[in-house]
C-alpha cells in the first residue's frame, strides 16, 4: 500500500522503483507489484544493492547464513558503490548496475523510511544498515535523499543511534510518519529537517468510499492473522482462543459469516497456522468460514474489509485500513510499537498486544469490544490525504 501511495502522490513524475529486495531474489518480490504496474505500466523495477535475506527455513544454519548476509552486505554496498562512482562498472552485478545507472540519472531520492527496530543490541546496526543500503548508496553517488513515512522504536545499542543519527543528518529532510517516532528523532536529527506527515497510506486510501453507516447487528467478522513467534509470548493455540473469545463476545449468535483474510505478501509472513486453527475451531461452532484469496491486491483486501461489519487484525495497514473506511475494528499487533502510533495519534482506539491477551480477564474483553465499537475518526479522516497532498508541492 505504501509503495502505491507514493506512486500516486507523485503521479507525473519518472519513477524506477528500488525494492527491499536484493541482487539475488528481487524477481519474485517484483511478481507482487502488479497493482502497481497496472495504474503506472511505465514503471521499471530494480533491486536493492545488496543481497537478500533468503534463508527462510527455521534452523540454527540459516540463521547463521541470514547474518552472514548482514555482514557481506556492509562491506558489498559501499564497494559496489564507490566502484560505480569510479566508473569501474564491468566489476559491479549487472543488475546492481541498473539500480545505480536510477539512482546516478535522478534528481532526488525519495526513500520509503521504514521501521527502525531490532530485537538485538548485538545486530541492530546492521540491520539498520540492510534496511537503509539503497540510501547509503544514494549518499555515495552525491544525490539528494528525502525520508518518508519513517519510524523508529527505542534503539537497543549506541551504534545503532550512532548510525541512525549520521543517516538523518545526511539527508535533505525526515518525514517521520506519527507523534511517536517524530518525538523519538527530534532527541538525534536536526530539528529543521525533521517533518511530521500522516501515513502514506491515507492518500490510496482516498479512493475509496466510507461505510456511512455502521450496521446495527454484527453479522461478518473479519479475521486478520500473523502468527505468534517467540518474542509475543504466546502460542498459536492461546492467541487463536483469544480472538475466538473476542468474536463470541461480539455475537453470541452462531449464524454469522467469519471470513478469514489473508494479507500476507510474501512467504516468510507467516499466517497459515493460525488461519487454519480458527478455521477448524470455527466451523466446529458450526458457523460460516469463508478464507479469502491468498496474496490479494490492495483493492481487493479493501473491498473485503468493506464487506465487514466488524475487524480483528494482528497487522497494522488492516487497522488503518478499517479506520479510514468506518469499519469498527479491533486491533491485536505482533509487533507493537512506534509505527501503531499512526492510529494513537487519530483517536483512543482499541488494541491489545499479542503479548498481553494472556492476562485479559472476562471484563477486559467486554471493554475492548466496547471501545472498538465506539472508535470512529470521522471527518478529520480527509484532512489526511490533503495533508500528503501539500508534501507533493513541497518536493516536486
Amino acid at each position: 500500500m505504501m509503495q502505491v501511495a507514493m506512486l500516486d502522490l507523485f503521479q507525473g513524475l519518472q519513477h524506477v522503483v528500488v525494492l527491499d529486495s536484493g541482487a539475488n531474489e528481487y524477481r519474485e518480490f517484483s511478481t507482487h507489484m502488479t497493482e502497481s504496474l497496472s495504474a503506472h505500466p511505465e514503471l521499471l523495477f530494480t533491486p536493492a544493492p545488496k543481497l537478500s535475506h533468503f534463508f527462510r527455513p527455521p534452523g540454527r544454519v540459516h540463521n547463521l547464513l541470514n547474518k552472514l548476509v548482514l555482514v557481506l552486505n556492509l562491506l558489498l554496498v559501499p564497494m559496489w558503490s564507490l566502484l560505480y562512482r569510479w566508473r569501474l562498472i564491468f566489476l559491479i552485478p549487472r543488475s546492481v548496475k541498473r539500480t545505480f545507472d536510477a539512482i546516478s540519472s535522478a534528481d532526488i531520492v525519495l526513500w520509503n523510511g521504514r521501521n527502525f527496530r531490532s530485537n538485538s543490541a548485538l545486530l541492530e546496526f546492521l540491520e539498520f544498515f540492510d534496511l537503509s543500503t539503497m540510501t547509503v548508496s544514494s549518499f555515495i553517488l552525491r544525490k539528494q535523499v528525502v525520508a518518508l513515512g519513517v519510524s523508529v522504536w527505542p534503539m537497543r545499542s549506541r551504534l545503532g543511534r550512532l548510525y541512525l543519527r549520521w543517516l538523518f543528518h545526511k539527508c535533505k529532510s525526515v518525514y517521520a510518519r506519527e507523534s511517536s517516532s517524530y518525538d523519538y528523532i527530534q532527541q538525534f536529527a536536526p530539528r529543521t529537517k525533521l517533518f511530521r506527515i500522516p501515513d502514506l497510506s491515507f492518500y490510496y486510501l482516498r479512493r475509496f468510499p466510507r461505510k456511512e453507516k455502521r450496521a446495527n447487528v454484527t453479522k461478518t467478522i473479519g479475521i486478520v492473522v500473523k502468527d505468534p513467534v517467540r518474542r509475543n509470548g504466546i502460542d498459536v493455540g492461546q492467541y487463536a482462543n483469544a480472538i475466538a473469545r473476542f468474536v463470541t463476545t461480539l455475537s453470541s449468535e452462531t449464524d454469522i459469516d467469519i471470513r478469514m483474510i489473508s494479507q500476507a505478501g510474501i512467504e516468510n509472513e507467516a499466517e497459515e497456522e493460525s488461519m487454519s486453527l480458527l478455521m477448524e475451531k470455527f466451523s466446529s461452532e458450526e458457523m460460516s468460514v469463508t478464507r479469502t484469496t491468498k496474496n490479494p491486491s490492495i483493492e481487493q483486501l479493501v473491498h473485503e474489509y468493506l464487506e465487514c461489519d466488524f475487524v480483528i487484525s494482528s497487522r497494522m495497514h488492516a487497522c488503518i485500513a478499517c479506520a479510514y473506511l468506518g469499519v469498527p475494528f479491533l486491533a491485536i499487533p505482533y509487533d507493537w510499537g512506534a509505527k501503531w502510533s499512526i492510529l494513537s495519534d487519530l483517536g483512543d482506539f482499541s488494541y491489545s498486544p499479542m503479548e498481553e491477551l494472556g492476562a485479559l480477564q472476562d471484563r477486559d474483553y467486554a471493554d475492548l469490544v466496547d471501545q472498538a465499537l465506539e472508535f470512529d475518526i470521522g471527518p478529520k479522516i480527509y484532512e489526511l490525504g490533503a495533508q500528503l497532498e501539500s508534501l507533493k508541492m513541497e518536493l516536486v
